[in-house]
């Protein structure tokens, strides 16, 4: 039996005494109060117990540190409160514990006494107080004998305490307050000398401290002997120790001496230079000890432990030449949603061996015990290795549990959501670190829930060898919102449907019909976990809430798709700042809100809205945090407004609003933070300027700027154009002028230069506004009275503006190609725009030429410029296109593609070439070496591809050096206003203002508020740098029938495929030759290059299980093309595999595109369907036809744009395919590629 552990001597009664009104008391009454707990280790100064409270143990430290009691506990409860019912439980145990000590010690010394008694003389019983011991034993430890003649030892003059005075001189206060008095006679360096006197007795009591810091003491009265000590040097003792401090005698001790004795065992005294670097300190008993030892000084005891960390690792096993093979070692997986364990999924070991009657018996092996580990030794060490990661022996070490108990029982039950958190973390990344190689673990089983091991409850189960990604289906019934998980393979084939019977643990594993799964799409990780069936359902009545709680983030973060039902539209507006300004009384009432658009809410509105427009529901989203730093700003204007928390306005009286100017201070400083104000027209109080407010404008040209003077006044009150600009730009119709009134400004001045502000940037001298926002100074054109500027302003709208009016420069004699006259007037267009230097988009329909514009236009810069060198810029799958372009029509122009891994540009390339060629992805990661050279045009090709102002490739281009700059595109806007930003930014740098600026002017107001004024404005302001012509305006310049080919560029996972078989049916081939002829050979030929085309199509075609499936490149292409051109246009799309018809359906359908389909197994009866469906219906925009079964008695001139997939080996057979669209009564050119 172990030896209990006593309470030590540090921990004082008093003291724990005080702890009871906090950790004791409020837990009163609580029924485990009285069940006394015992301390289970001593640890330095720290004394810790375990305390059982029915659902599990807590640890509870105690420490004694600088003279004062902490307390900690490791429950949820201690962490919150800083008590809990496991601290009650160890300050009253320990209360009832020192109680029960000091009561003993009592009985004891009166024991003492009593025998003392019988012995003593009649004089010395009169000396004595009754009940006072003054024996050795009754100090409680602290006395020892030294020689038999010789004074009293106390041992260790710093643990001396009045408390043990108390404990062996109990009356010892009463009997110092009957006239004793206390004299010092000398002090010496080592202790003191005192004369103790009462009823004229006298008696020197000698105080000496030794070497040791033992103290040594003498009495003139004669009784002081080893074993005895009087009671004159007792209250001597207390006397000192009262009034100069309970250390009052740890100055006499040699501090040196201590310090030389504790640094012995490192073979150094404090006269050694080496001294300095150890620090001393007094621990609870107030001994002197080492408190911090230098890392290179080693003590002698501390051998044993650096030994112990020699030591093999414990996970790993040695095999034994013994080893009994007559059992195997499985593994299982054991998945729970236990959210009352810290290891709710684990991987398990378990034995298999022959049982007595044949059977197979499992015992569990439980891996986290070193003592079971010998019986892995029949594993092989791979799989060994990969076992051991998921053991409590290794993992228990990367995880921070803050545990005395390193057991994994303790760790398992004691849940905290910290040590949960990094467990859960640990486990799956050491799941997908290994899948591959258990995947291939012979007997893998799971054991599901919190059953017990048994061989019943286990199941064969087999892991899937690729990776699964979820994914979110949401459907609507007659009375359910239903949220349910699907999960797809890496090329978006369900692997998992919705309706299948599934368990997901932790959102990572997916338990289905005996497979487990392991998800590798985090985004849904946590919800996930909350759908361990893999199903949400909701009650409709519930819809509004659903939707904009859940759904709405769902869709917003992760693009999930929702149902018709339930699809919904979002407003997102720049929160407005508004204050309402109204009398009531003698009050002035301040009235924020918020403004949403036409929406304005109270502050106290804290609702989410939906905004029903023109029978569409709209869900409001808010900005939160504006909102909240809006109503802190109005708050903080007056020391009134903090209390004020429960209307919707603050309020002040007018005498507080009229003190000091406030009401001055308060309009001022709310409009320089563009809050509008509203109202003051209609306040009384207030005094207005009844001048009429005048406006003086001058206007000049400079270099690149419009130079506008500006002068507005009240009468003789002048005011600031700053103020005007802010007042204007902020929505304010009033101004606070220097006098302190209010000066009303006028609504013509609002609406007519607003934009004017808007555009201008502020000097000293006016505003200025560059050249190219030349149409904005145009609207204040009965304002200009400077005919400089009005002649410069006509000149550049009859250039831009009035193509047809300028004489054209002729067509370079180097280009081989007659332009048609649409094409003649964008090579026009672009002249005029070189001339001023501003960049332009060319914008036409697709099909219409824009490359052999662009390539005419550079022959001439070429004719102009005296050779200089242009970057041209497009993606990938057009660097061929241009390449022939250029080959066919201007074969006098040199250029260089700088493309592909073993692409070079220096300046011999670019002084040798008036063109280079490169893409989007080459300019990213070349950017700081293309930046140095100066180009005559940078010209983009498909410029959407920056349409995100974030994108590295768009602030790559927008770095390139280049006199002037040129977009192409046929879809410069594809979802929203904002689109064009970042194109129009790269053209002419800060023409359309900052981002946010031309977010909140123009995108918000066109695509949230569908601004008609603000769509019109925008389009007069862009006007003349772009042009646009569809083929509706051109048609009567364009053939019946245009056919293009459309170059695409198989990546390298393509290419390698490709290359692959290439090299295969090659040799195949040469081999066949040989061997059998080549008139036999000819089938294995035409397979070969059957295989080959496949590939060009889409490698999947090919269904080649030892290559990863990989998208094609023609795949990509097409659905961009689709994407640019379904807006106006229809369009046919033929291929001669049923199999890549079925890619490309793929395809439309995850992206939400429908379509009509027709191949050789569609009925007769289901073909008219399709074809009237196709040609009726205005939604449907693409027909995906078999080119076999399509291409002959099908009437499809809905369709202006033909596709042909894969050229087939007669032309005649795609000849007919295209003359589905092109036939009588077809009323649109056809555009075939």
């Amino acid at each position: 039996m172990s030896v209990p552990i006593e309470i030590p001597d540090a921990f004082e009664l008093e003291e724990l005494m005080q702890m009871q009104d906090k950790y004791v008391v409020p837990f009163s009454g609580y029924p485990r109060l009285d069940n006394l707990v015992h301390p289970r280790r001593l640890l330095g100064q720290y004394l810790t117990f375990l305390v059982d409270d029915g659902d599990g143990h807590h640890s509870v430290l105690v420490k004694k540190v600088n003279n004062s009691i902490g307390i900690q506990c490791d429950c949820n409860s201690f962490a919150i409160d800083d008590k809990c019912i496991h601290t009650a439980r160890v300050i009253h145990s320990m209360i009832k514990s020192l109680q029960r000590k000091e009561r003993k010690l009592k009985d004891e010394a009166l024991d003492v006494i009593q025998q003392e008694l019988l012995k003593r003389s009649e004089h010395l019983l009169d000396a004595v107080p009754p009940n006072t011991s003054l024996t050795t034993d009754s100090i409680g430890q602290i006395t020892e004998k030294v020689a038999a003649d010789g004074p009293f030892l106390i041992k260790n003059v710093r643990a001396l305490t009045t408390n043990k005075l108390f404990q062996i001189y109990p009356k010892l206060n009463v009997n110092l307050k009957v006239g004793k008095s206390f004299k010092k006679l000398k002090e010496y360096k080592d202790g003191i000398d005192m004369m103790r006197e009462y009823r004229h007795q006298q008696n020197q009591v000698q105080i000496r401290v030794n070497e040791n810091a033992d103290m040594l003491i003498t009495c003139s009265c004669g009784e002081v002997i080893p074993s005895q000590l009087c009671h004159h040097a007792v209250e001597t003792l207390y006397y000192l120790m009262r009034n100069h401090g309970r250390d009052f005698f740890v100055k006499y001790i040699n501090i040196d001496n201590e310090k030389n004795r504790l640094l012995e065992e490192y073979g150094i005294t404090v006269d050694d230079p080496e001294a300095k670097e150890f620090t001393f300190d007094n621990d609870y008993g107030n001994r002197l000890i080492l408190s911090k030892v230098p890392a290179q000084f080693v003590s002698t005891r501390h051998l044993g432990r650096l030994k112990s960390l020699i030591k093999e690792d414990a996970t790993k096993i040695r095999k034994s030449k013994y080893k009994d093979d007559h059992y195997n070692i499985g593994v299982y997986f054991h998945l729970t949603d236990d959210i009352f364990t810290n290891a709710p999924v684990k991987l398990e070991a378990y034995k298999s061996e022959p049982g007595a009657k044949g059977n197979l018996k499992l015992t569990k092996v439980l891996i986290g015990k070193e003592e079971n580990l010998h019986l892995l030794h029949v594993l092989d060490s791979d799989k060994l290795e990969v076992l051991m990661d998921f053991s409590f022996l290794r993992f228990g070490e990367k995880i921070s549990m803050n545990y005395h108990s390193g057991s994994f029982s303790y760790f398992s039950s004691n849940v905290s959501e910290s040590s949960r958190n990094q467990y859960l973390r640990y486990f799956y990344d050491k799941i997908e670190e290994h899948w591959s190689f258990l995947a291939a673990w012979d007997g893998l089983k799971v054991m599901v829930g919190n059953n017990h091991f048994a061989a019943s409850n286990l199941e064969d189960v087999k892991l899937a060898e690729d990776y699964v990604y979820a994914d979110l289906k949401v459907d609507k019934t007659d009375k359910f919102i239903i949220i349910e998980s699907v999960f797809r393979d890496i090329d978006n084939n369900i692997v998992i449907n919705s309706g299948e019977s599934k368990q997901i643990y932790g959102g990572k594993l997916i338990l289905s019909n005996g497979i487990l799964y392991l998800n590798k799409n985090n985004h849904f990780i946590e919800l996930m976990n909350e759908m361990p069936s893999g199903k949400l359902i909701f009650s409709v009545k519930y819809e509004d809430i659903v939707v904009k709680e859940l759904l709405h983030p769902l869709v917003s973060h992760y693009g999930i798709h929702l149902p018709a039902s339930l699809s919904y539209t979002t407003r997102e507006y720049a929160m407005s700042p508004v204050v309402y300004l109204r009398e009531a009384k003698n009050m002035l009432i301040i009235e924020p809100k918020f403004g949403y658009g036409h929406l304005e809410l109270d502050m106290r509105d804290d609702a989410q809205h939906y905004i029903q427009e023109e029978g569409i529901k709209y869900l409001l989203l808010r900005d939160q945090y504006e909102e909240k730093d809006f109503i802190e700003f109005i708050k903080s204007r007056h020391s009134h407004f903090s209390n004020q928390r429960f209307q919707p306005f603050f309020t002040l009286p007018f005498d507080e609003v009229m003190k000091k100017n406030w009401f001055i201070d308060f309009a001022r400083n709310v409009m320089s933070k563009d809050i509008r104000l509203e109202g003051i027209d209609n306040l009384k109080q207030f005094k207005y300027n009844t001048a009429t407010p005048k406006w003086d404008m001058n206007i000049s040209s400079g270099i690149d700027w419009f130079d506008i003077h500006v002068k507005v006044s009240w009468g003789d009150m002048e005011v600031s154009l700053r103020d005007i600009r802010k007042a204007i730009l902020s929505g304010q119709n009033f101004i606070v002028l220097g006098d302190g009134s209010f000066g009303i400004l006028p609504e013509e001045w609002i609406t007519r230069y607003s934009n004017l502000f808007k555009f201008s940037i502020e000097d000293k001298e006016g505003l200025r506004i560059n050249k190219r926002q030349f149409n904005i100074v145009e609207m204040l054109f009965n304002e200009i009275d400077n005919q400089e500027v009005i002649d410069e302003i006509n000149e550049k709208k009859q250039k831009l503006l009035h193509l047809k009016d300028i004489k054209p420069e002729p067509i370079p004699e180097t280009i081989r190609a007659e332009l048609r006259p649409y094409q003649h007037t964008g090579y026009q267009w672009m002249q005029v725009l070189d001339e001023i230097s501003w960049g332009g988009c060319l914008a036409d329909d697709m099909g219409l030429g824009k490359t052999l514009q662009a390539i005419t236009f550079l022959a001439y810069v070429k004719q102009k410029y005296n050779h200089p060198t242009s970057l041209i810029v497009c993606p990938t799958s057009l660097i061929f296109n241009w390449e022939n372009e250029l080959k066919k029509f201007a074969p006098d122009l040199k250029f260089h593609i700088f493309y592909g891994s073993d692409r070079v540009i220096d300046d011999t390339y670019y002084e040798e070439n008036d063109i280079i060629i490169s893409t989007y992805g080459v300019i990213r990661n070349e950017i700081e070496r293309l930046m140095k050279y100066e180009w005559e045009y940078v010209i983009l090709d498909e410029s959407q591809a920056i349409k995100n102002p974030d994108a590295i490739s768009t602030k790559a281009v927008q770095l390139l050096k280049a006199r002037n700059r040129f977009i192409l595109s046929g879809t410069p806007l594809q979802n929203n206003t904002y689109d064009i930003y970042a194109q129009f930014n790269f053209l002419n740098p800060g023409m359309l203002g900052a981002r946010e600026f031309f977010r909140t002017e123009f995108a918000n107001p066109i695509d949230k508020n569908g601004d008609k004024d603000t769509g019109l404005y925008l389009r007069n302001l862009i006007k003349p740098f772009i042009l646009r012509r569809t083929k509706g305006e051109v048609e009567m310049d364009l053939p019946d029938k245009t056919e293009t080919i459309l170059w695409c560029q198989m990546d390298k996972q393509q290419k390698s495929v490709y290359d692959e078989y290439r090299d295969f049916y090659r040799n195949s081939v040469l081999q066949k030759i040989d061997k059998e002829g080549m008139s036999k050979s000819g089938i294995y030929i035409l397979e070969g290059l059957l295989r080959l085309r496949q590939i060009c199509d889409d490698p999947r075609l090919i269904k080649d299980s030892e290559i990863k499936p990989t998208k094609g490149i023609k795949i990509k292409e097409l659905v961009r093309e689709i994407e640019e051109n379904m807006g106006d246009h229809k369009m046919l799309v033929f291929s001669q595999f049923t199999e890549m018809l079925a890619l490309i359906r793929k395809e439309l359908d995850g992206m939400g595109i429908q379509y009509c389909y027709l191949d050789g197994s569609t009925p007769a009866a289901d073909r008219k369907k399709q074809v009237e469906f196709f040609q009726n219906n205005k939604e449907i925009k693409v027909f995906l036809i078999s080119l076999k079964a399509g291409g002959v008695g099908l009437n499809l001139t809905a369709a202006d744009y033909v596709y042909i997939v894969d050229p087939w080996w007669n032309p005649a057979v795609e000849q007919q395919a295209i003359d589905r669209a092109h036939r009588i009564g077809q009323t649109h050119k056809i555009f075939c590629l």
